[in-house]
Protein backbone atom coordinates (compact mmCIF):
# COMPACT_ATOMS: atom_id res chain seq x y z
CA UNK A 1 0.00 0.00 0.00
CA UNK A 2 1.42 3.54 -1.27
CA UNK A 3 1.25 6.49 1.03
CA UNK A 4 1.38 9.98 0.01
CA UNK A 5 2.78 12.38 2.27
CA UNK A 6 2.35 16.24 2.54
CA UNK A 7 2.90 19.16 5.26
CA UNK A 8 -0.21 21.42 6.49
CA UNK A 9 1.29 24.23 8.28
CA UNK A 10 3.77 22.50 10.67
CA UNK A 11 2.19 19.15 10.77
CA UNK A 12 2.66 16.07 9.00
CA UNK A 13 -0.02 14.60 7.23
CA UNK A 14 -0.34 11.38 5.49
CA UNK A 15 -2.99 9.09 3.09
CA UNK A 16 -3.23 6.29 1.16
CA UNK A 17 -2.84 6.68 -2.63
CA UNK A 18 -4.60 5.58 -5.24
CA UNK A 19 -4.69 6.47 -8.90
CA UNK A 20 -7.10 5.05 -11.80
CA UNK A 21 -3.94 5.46 -14.48
CA UNK A 22 -1.74 3.29 -11.91
CA UNK A 23 0.20 6.70 -12.24
CA UNK A 24 3.21 6.66 -9.45
CA UNK A 25 3.76 7.47 -6.33
CA UNK A 26 3.94 11.75 -6.79
CA UNK A 27 7.84 12.78 -5.47
CA UNK A 28 6.42 16.10 -4.31
CA UNK A 29 3.29 17.29 -3.05
CA UNK A 30 2.04 20.95 -2.05
CA UNK A 31 -1.34 21.70 -0.36
CA UNK A 32 -3.33 23.88 -2.94
CA UNK A 33 -6.30 25.88 -2.14
CA UNK A 34 -8.45 28.53 -3.72
CA UNK A 35 -5.55 30.99 -3.40
CA UNK A 36 -3.13 29.52 -5.94
CA UNK A 37 -2.89 30.52 -9.26
CA UNK A 38 -3.35 29.17 -12.50
CA UNK A 39 -0.32 29.93 -13.79
CA UNK A 40 1.46 28.80 -10.86
CA UNK A 41 -0.32 25.42 -10.10
CA UNK A 42 0.62 24.91 -14.31
CA UNK A 43 4.31 25.10 -13.70
CA UNK A 44 4.18 23.25 -10.77
CA UNK A 45 2.42 20.24 -12.31
CA UNK A 46 4.48 20.53 -15.30
CA UNK A 47 7.78 20.45 -12.99
CA UNK A 48 5.67 17.04 -11.35
CA UNK A 49 4.64 18.40 -8.36
CA UNK A 50 1.91 17.24 -6.99
CA UNK A 51 -1.38 19.99 -6.08
CA UNK A 52 -3.57 18.47 -2.85
CA UNK A 53 -6.84 20.56 -3.05
CA UNK A 54 -8.00 21.49 -0.36
CA UNK A 55 -10.30 24.58 -1.26
CA UNK A 56 -13.24 24.56 -2.24
CA UNK A 57 -14.46 21.89 -5.03
CA UNK A 58 -15.94 24.30 -8.02
CA UNK A 59 -13.01 26.59 -7.28
CA UNK A 60 -10.83 23.59 -8.14
CA UNK A 61 -13.04 22.55 -10.76
CA UNK A 62 -12.29 26.36 -12.08
CA UNK A 63 -8.49 25.58 -11.62
CA UNK A 64 -8.36 22.53 -13.37
CA UNK A 65 -9.94 23.65 -16.61
CA UNK A 66 -7.99 26.91 -16.31
CA UNK A 67 -4.60 24.34 -16.12
CA UNK A 68 -6.04 22.83 -19.29
CA UNK A 69 -6.84 26.20 -21.60
CA UNK A 70 -2.82 26.42 -20.85
CA UNK A 71 -1.95 23.13 -21.81
CA UNK A 72 -4.10 24.17 -25.12
CA UNK A 73 -2.22 27.27 -25.82
CA UNK A 74 0.50 25.27 -26.85
CA UNK A 75 0.51 24.52 -30.68
CA UNK A 76 1.65 21.37 -31.85
CA UNK A 77 4.48 21.49 -34.18
CA UNK A 78 3.63 21.00 -38.09
CA UNK A 79 4.11 17.48 -39.01
CA UNK A 80 5.18 16.12 -42.39
CA UNK A 81 3.02 12.83 -42.28
CA UNK A 82 -0.13 11.48 -41.17
CA UNK A 83 2.44 9.05 -38.76
CA UNK A 84 3.92 12.01 -36.93
CA UNK A 85 0.73 13.68 -36.65
CA UNK A 86 -0.78 11.06 -34.96
CA UNK A 87 1.98 10.16 -32.78
CA UNK A 88 2.39 14.34 -31.87
CA UNK A 89 -1.31 14.07 -30.88
CA UNK A 90 -0.90 11.27 -28.69
CA UNK A 91 1.83 12.55 -27.42
CA UNK A 92 0.29 16.11 -26.59
CA UNK A 93 -2.86 14.12 -25.25
CA UNK A 94 -0.64 12.05 -23.11
CA UNK A 95 0.93 15.41 -21.73
CA UNK A 96 -2.20 16.92 -20.87
CA UNK A 97 -3.12 13.46 -19.06
CA UNK A 98 -0.37 13.99 -17.09
CA UNK A 99 -0.10 17.42 -16.07
CA UNK A 100 -3.76 17.80 -14.85
CA UNK A 101 -3.83 14.25 -13.01
CA UNK A 102 -1.51 16.26 -10.55
CA UNK A 103 -3.88 18.12 -9.27
CA UNK A 104 -5.23 15.49 -6.19
CA UNK A 105 -8.93 15.06 -4.86
CA UNK A 106 -8.33 14.27 -1.01
CA UNK A 107 -11.33 11.47 0.16
CA UNK A 108 -12.18 10.56 3.66
CA UNK A 109 -11.95 6.95 4.47
CA UNK A 110 -16.05 6.51 3.26
CA UNK A 111 -15.10 8.08 -0.01
CA UNK A 112 -16.45 11.31 0.26
CA UNK A 113 -14.54 14.73 -1.32
CA UNK A 114 -13.10 16.61 2.00
CA UNK A 115 -13.87 19.42 0.18
CA UNK A 116 -16.64 22.15 0.69
CA UNK A 117 -19.37 22.12 -2.18
CA UNK A 118 -18.55 18.91 -3.05
CA UNK A 119 -21.02 16.08 -4.71
CA UNK A 120 -21.34 13.27 -2.71
CA UNK A 121 -19.47 10.23 -4.18
CA UNK A 122 -19.74 7.97 -1.63
CA UNK A 123 -22.66 5.69 -3.49
CA UNK A 124 -20.49 5.46 -7.02
CA UNK A 125 -17.47 4.77 -5.08
CA UNK A 126 -19.02 1.97 -3.24
CA UNK A 127 -19.77 0.84 -6.54
CA UNK A 128 -16.83 0.95 -8.18
CA UNK A 129 -14.17 -0.27 -4.96
CA UNK A 130 -16.63 -2.30 -2.70
CA UNK A 131 -16.48 -1.07 1.15
CA UNK A 132 -13.10 -0.45 2.43
CA UNK A 133 -11.29 -4.36 3.07
CA UNK A 134 -8.21 -2.69 5.26
CA UNK A 135 -7.42 -1.51 8.63
CA UNK A 136 -5.12 1.11 8.03
CA UNK A 137 -7.13 4.30 9.04
CA UNK A 138 -5.80 7.95 8.41
CA UNK A 139 -7.35 11.28 9.86
CA UNK A 140 -6.61 12.21 6.16
CA UNK A 141 -8.30 9.82 4.47
CA UNK A 142 -7.22 8.99 0.88
CA UNK A 143 -5.95 10.75 -1.69
CA UNK A 144 -7.28 9.57 -5.49
CA UNK A 145 -5.74 11.43 -8.96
Amino acid sequence: MSTIHWTTGRTHRSARWHSESAAPLPQRTVVADDRMKADDAYRRACEGTALLWQGDFHNGRQLLHAMGRRIDRVSPRPSTSLSEAFHLHRRSTSHRAHVLGKLLVPLDDDHRPALRRAPDTRQACLEAYGPRRDPWQSRSGNCWE
